[in-house]
């Protein structure tokens, strides 16, 4: 093989391996475009938090330190 045909061989080789690498980038885009979305699940376990003090369970657990 001549120079010219070593220089023309990797430039196939290069542009093909640049065309894949678009490819597969496409279609990873295009796949995470079409999929829809997961949604969080919500967990059970977790209650939302009432902020209003109950003065009656303040009360007693003053009681209880009193009365120890």
């Amino acid at each position: 093989m001549n120079k010219n045909k070593l220089t023309l061989y990797f430039l196939f080789i290069a542009i093909l391996t640049l065309i894949t690498v678009f490819f597969v980038i496409y279609s990873r885009s295009y796949k995470n475009l079409i999929t829809p979305v997961n949604n969080v699940k919500t967990n059970e376990m977790l209650k939302p938090f009432n902020p209003v003090m109950d003065t009656s369970i303040i009360k007693e657990i003053n009681d209880r330190q009193k009365s120890q």
